[in-house]
């Protein structure tokens, strides 16, 4: 009986060695492939750091054109603050509708320079996304 469990215990330890180690099949440059216990050499991928520069520059401008955004949106809200104050302080409705009159074209200068900037920014997000892909292909 003793030796039956000694067996067993012997057998069970060495399936479960046998689980326990793992087995990297490695194929070289020329499709050659081997086995071995230790994992693959990675291969050194060179990319040129100019589409990397370009990718920095196209972020730089995005940042830059979210701050312009960011700055517009500003006198955007400032305008319209100035507007609610200067209709309360109006005294009739011609001074009024002027008002109004002077915010709507005002409001349309500042929609349509956001319009351009957010029309820019996206511009530079395809070149980014084309020029990570086009890297990515490459390595």
């Amino acid at each position: 009986m003793k030796t039956n469990l000694l067996i067993f215990l012997v057998l069970m330890s060495y399936c479960s060695l046998g689980f326990a180690s793992k087995v990297f099949k490695c194929t070289d440059d020329s499709g050659n492939f081997s086995f071995g216990y230790t994992p693959c050499p990675t291969k050194q991928v060179t990319t040129s750091s100019a589409p990397t520069e370009m990718v920095e520059q196209r972020l730089v401008k995005i940042s830059s054109i979210d701050t312009e955004i960011a700055k517009v949106q500003r006198q955007f809200r400032d305008l319209r603050l100035d507007l609610e104050y200067k209709l309360k302080c109006a005294e009739d409705t011609k001074q009024q509708h002027d008002l109004r009159g002077q915010y709507q074209i005002q409001t349309s200068e500042l929609l349509d320079l956001i319009s351009r900037l957010r029309s820019n920014r996206g511009e530079l997000v395809n070149d980014v996304v084309k020029l990570l892909i086009t890297q990515a292909n490459n390595s």
